[in-house]
């Protein structure tokens, strides 16, 4: 399990703060990302797989990649910072957060939390060389503190007795793992530190001196992933988080992550997505998130 756990990476997508009036809601679709949204003020109601929670100030909302999430404000004034983000390895269908280590949907924030936030938020409008360093490695302080948390609440180290029980959720695991390799982690680095970089099996498998069968059997053991698969589902990360926070056009954007047809790029984002570049772009204006520059006056 340590290896595994070793292996997990949390990509930084997107990160905002929210203001609604009562009359919000956000109509039920399926999330293609992880979301963590901490509520400054006011109250909600979430709709997460058609199970209703209520989320208040000083509290976490976890919106788990997949699920079918609906939310309406119950108060004038809601505000809550948003981060998304995806895990770049699944096993058997298992998500780590919820399943593994038992995050439940609705977690009690804290003083250390609130500031993570507010930090992670404060970083998106800096122009330091180190800006995204701190955003990414804020967002990893954001889940161990949540993880930290957690462990110390009796209820969440109570093992289910259905079919994700911590026992059941090792086993699945467990079963799809094997030991880290580092000639596999090799590749793995260079290809996210070379994103517009083309790949072939037979390139990446000279990179540590394996057979091509050899290599794709470990790259897929070690990811989860087909080694093509896993570099297309990369690039479309680094899309979907581009298309976020740049107003580079699509076309251009297909081209720079390596995708010589930018219909192709379409038609496999939304393929993954469930919704165009173009409409997964829009999706935060349909949010209506705060102005930027009121963002900037109120927290600088």
């Amino acid at each position: 399990m340590k290896d595994i756990l070793n292996s997990i990476k949390f990509n930084f997508l997107y990160v905002d703060k929210y203001s609604f009036g009562r009359s919000w809601e956000y109509p039920e679709n399926i999330i293609p990302y992880s979301m963590l949204r901490c509520v400054i003020k006011g109250s909600a109601e979430f709709h997460v797989d058609g199970e209703k929670y209520i989320v208040k100030k000083n509290q976490i909302a976890y919106i788990p990649e997949g699920c079918k999430l609906y939310c309406a404000a119950l108060e004038e004034n809601f505000t809550f910072i948003s981060v998304r983000f995806k895990s770049t390895i699944y096993y058997e269908g298992a998500n780590f957060l919820s399943d593994y280590f038992l995050v439940p949907t609705v977690i009690e924030s804290d003083a250390v939390l609130n500031e993570y936030f507010k930090d992670i938020y404060n970083w998106v409008f800096r122009r330091a060389p180190s800006r995204i360093f701190h955003i990414r490695g804020t967002l990893e302080l954001i889940i161990a503190r949540i993880l930290d948390n957690n462990n110390k609440n009796p209820a969440a180290l109570s093992m289910p007795q259905d079919k994700y029980s911590i026992k059941e959720i090792k086993r699945r695991v467990l079963s799809s793992a094997v030991k880290e390799d580092t000639r596999i982690t090799v590749v793995i680095e260079y290809i996210t530190s070379h994103p517009t970089e083309h790949f072939t099996c037979e390139q990446m498998s000279d990179m540590t001196n394996m057979s091509q069968t050899s290599f794709r059997r470990l790259f897929k053991q070690q990811t989860g992933k087909a080694p093509l698969d896993f570099i297309r589902d990369f690039r479309l990360t680094t899309a979907a988080r581009k298309l976020l926070v740049s107003t580079v056009s699509i076309n251009d954007l297909a081209y720079d992550l390596g995708f010589e047809d930018p219909n192709y790029f379409i038609r496999i984002f939304k393929k993954n997505y469930g919704v165009t570049p173009r409409q997964y772009r829009n999706s935060i204006r349909e949010e209506s998130p705060l102005d930027i520059a009121d963002n900037l006056t109120n927290n600088h």
